[in-house]
């Protein structure tokens, strides 16, 4: 694998030293918005980084810079073209990932909202049905059951019925 002569540092390495190498190559790759390859060669890298090699590589996705990944090796011979394609793999699946989890919050949050005008709307909504489903019934027992009225009867059915689905 690309990585495995990778370890992890050991106790004679400073913490600042790492700490400001992730910072360093987070800012390069934000403000540059592209791959950043910091070799650990004291003439071509920072004072900072002389005992690593690490590659920055954005995690951009829908054109919108989402954040830095930043991977360290602990060899100090540069990384290899194999290391920089895993990182820039690795990131385009991390940036995926964040995009599909923001697209989910957003979504989580329309349904949300629109759970709640419903609710609203319904809750609303019942009020004035149960005066329609009220006087509909009320006008049906005091109609008389002429064959004249058998019209204005139907329709007066047909209102108590539909206020009834609908409360």
């Amino acid at each position: 694998t690309p990585w495995a002569g990778a370890r992890a540092a050991g106790p004679s390495v400073e913490l600042t030293e790492l700490k400001g190498l992730f910072e360093e190559v987070g800012r390069a790759v934000c403000s540059r918005g592209t791959t950043v390859l910091f070799p650990g060669n004291p003439r071509s890298a920072p004072e900072t980084s002389s005992h690593f090699a690490a590659v920055g590589v954005p995690l951009s996705r829908r054109g919108q810079l989402l954040g830095a990944l930043v991977l360290v090796n602990s060899r100090s011979g540069g990384c290899e073209p194999a290391q920089v394609s895993l990182a820039e793999d690795l990131a385009h699946r991390i940036a995926s990932a964040i995009d599909a989890a923001r697209l989910y919050r957003t979504a989580q949050e329309a349904i949300s909202s629109r759970d709640t005008l419903l609710a609203v709307v319904s809750h609303d909504l019942k009020n004035p049905l149960s005066s329609v489903v009220m006087g509909s019934e009320l006008l049906l027992a005091q109609a008389p059951k002429v064959e004249r009225r058998r019209r204005g009867r139907k329709q007066l059915e047909v209102i108590r019925r539909s206020a009834e689905q609908m409360k």
